[in-house]
């Protein structure tokens, strides 16, 4: 428990509304900033660890924290003493989103193409941290925050309660010991491991004018020890930036595969396991042997052989990534929609065919799949002109032939005119066949070729054919077009003279007779459903962004909002009581 009771106590500007966890070093509380209505975290050091090397940590924590100015790190607002210097605070940003290890218990492994994004973004917040010489030195799940935004997943890094200057370093042989003070908690540890040198470090000045004592003894290690690399074990003082990406090859490994790399029940066993472990299990099916060997390589003993940064790290990780088939795909699709999906970058047979063996068809999205169709509607048409340029050779050849003997005779010339005619049949055939094939894929091109082989032979299955695929433009009366990406829903209004439509950002009313774009319903979020209300005056709408929102059917202004307290949920259906109360 706290050395005391908070709740509700003032610290600045800041009101403590809820303890949200605790450990030796200190108490993190929600609190509330009253005069800009946000929510804070407001860490608060115990009062008895009020020595002055837990308060210099607790300052030089607010001090790196607030010296790393990137998106994917928590803000620091503010730092204050009260008691008379006796409560040490904090606050800092509220982050929304779910620890890292607690997503990855809840959802599985993350899939390859939200991890590139993802691990990018961690990547280059801790490659901002190291050039301006901060060394996290406790990165793992439960310190990185997963936040979903518009169905992308960005980290957030936090707690620098053990981070330190980046400061040059020698190292220099020190007397053995085999001293175990190791204790099993997350918190800053001081070890001396077992059956290993001690090693004493010298440190040499700062790089920065004020002056920082030494926190972490020599030869003691801090930080988790699943994550830790092995120079953290033997003399935390002096770990480098290598550390952090050691412990980031970790992170990937396990936010891949949902599976902790380094398993153990006591701090010894992790050492020995970081000591002697060969190389990390392969990740497994599906991924390329060229991800393996980058994870390999971040977790080398030497530091030296590990990449030279952060970005380095998070480039080999992207290389290799892009050759799993999924990604391929992914990307191809991607580029192929970007540059108004032109046909140059539709795949050929071979490359489709063996994609498509290891990915299943389930799996795809909307946009691969039209890619995939796309690409199989091109490799037809590919086939169907070749088998047509034979055809039309040896037509040609015939015709020639034909074309030598009438020259000659009177039959020579008869000849000539039939295959002059089984030509026209040939290309009549050939257009008939591809409007029928194309009519059966539901493309554009079949009114042509089927309104050609009816020119041509006006039969009466041709003339049907033709029928159906002139049928949806002349029943067609109206295009409604979304605002933002896809369509939701559409309903129109009790007296038939509005339409409501939804999208991935708004809702949309429209005059059922000109089909006019009366008004938009603002929402920043998927609209799922919209429903009028008995008597149309009235209209619903459940959105993605935790809201049921009512609105005047007539001018398309809030009426009411519902909402349940802070809680982010997605509202999907809307249910009218038979009163219509």
């Amino acid at each position: 428990m706290p050395d005391r009771d908070l709740i509700g106590r003032t610290l600045g500007p800041y009101i403590l509304r809820e303890l949200i966890a605790e450990g030796g070093y200190g108490a993190v509380y929600r609190g509330e900033e009253p005069a800009l209505e946000r929510e804070v975290v407001v860490k608060v050091l115990h009062e008895r660890r009020s020595d002055s090397e837990s308060r210099e940590r607790f300052l030089r924590e607010a001090r790196l924290a607030s010296q790393l100015d990137h998106p994917y790190a928590t803000h620091i607002y503010a730092y204050g003493a009260e008691d008379e210097g006796r409560l040490l605070w904090l606050a800092m940003e509220w982050v929304r989103g779910v620890p890292l290890d607690v997503w990855l218990d809840r959802q599985g492994p993350m899939s390859p193409e939200s991890f590139g994004r993802f691990f990018e973004g961690l990547c280059d917040v801790i490659h901002v941290a190291h050039k301006q010489g901060i060394i996290h030195r406790d990165l793992k799940p439960s310190n990185i925050m997963v936040i979903e935004c518009e169905g992308r997943l960005l980290p957030k890094l936090l707690d620098f309660g053990i981070a330190k200057w980046h400061r040059h370093r020698e190292l220099a042989p020190g007397p053995g010991s085999d001293e175990d003070r190791g204790s099993d908690h997350d918190d800053v540890k001081t070890v001396r491991m077992p059956v290993r040198p001690r090693r004493a470090w010298r440190t040499v000045t700062c790089h920065d004018s004020e002056s920082r004592r030494q926190l972490t003894p020599p030869g003691g290690y801090v930080g988790s020890p699943p994550y830790m690399a092995l120079e953290l074990w033997v003399g935390a003082d002096a770990a480098g930036p290598e550390a952090d990406i050691y412990a980031l090859a970790i992170i990937a490994y396990e936010t891949l595969t949902g599976r902790r790399l380094f398993v153990a029940n006591r701090t010894s066993e992790y050492f020995e396991q970081h000591k002697c472990a060969s190389a990390p299990p392969p990740l497994g099916e599906g991924f390329p042997p060229a991800l393996d060997l980058v994870i390999r390589c971040a977790l080398d003993k030497d530091p030296r052989a590990r990449p030279a940064t952060a970005l380095e790290l998070a480039s080999h990780v992207r290389t290799a990534l892009r050759k799993i088939k999924r990604e391929q795909l992914r990307t191809s699709a991607q580029q192929w929609s970007d540059q108004a999906r032109a046909p140059g970058l539709l795949w050929g047979a071979d490359v489709l065919a063996n994609t498509l063996r290891s990915v299943p068809q389930q799996t795809l999205s909307p946009l691969e799949r039209a890619f995939v169709a796309a690409s199989e509607r091109r490799i037809r048409r590919i086939r169907r002109g070749r088998q047509a340029l034979v055809a039309l050779a040896a037509v040609v050849a015939i015709g020639g032939f034909l074309y030598r003997a009438a020259m000659q005779t009177e039959l020579a010339q008869e000849q000539a005119r039939s295959a002059r005619e089984v030509t026209e049949a040939t290309v009549t055939q050939a257009e008939l066949e591809q409007g029928r094939s194309a009519l059966l894929h539901h493309e554009r091109d079949a009114q042509r070729h089927l309104a050609a082989a009816y020119h041509r032979d006006p039969s009466p299955s041709t003339a049907f054919m033709l029928a159906r695929a002139l049928q949806p433009r002349l029943a067609e009366q109206a295009q409604l077009r979304s605002s933002f990406g896809r369509m939701w829903w559409a309903a129109f209004s009790p007296d038939g003279k509005q339409i409501v439509t939804t999208d991935d950002k708004n809702a949309q009313v429209w005059d059922a007779t000109s089909y006019r774009l009366l008004f938009t319903l603002h929402h920043g979020d998927i609209v799922y459903q919209a429903m009028y209300n008995t008597d149309g005056s009235q209209l619903i709408t459940a959105c993605g962004d935790g809201t049921v929102r009512i609105w005047n059917a007539s001018n398309g202004v809030v009426v009411r909002e519902l909402r349940r307290d802070h809680a982010k949920l997605r509202y999907y259906r809307i249910a009218l009581s038979p009163s219509g109360q």
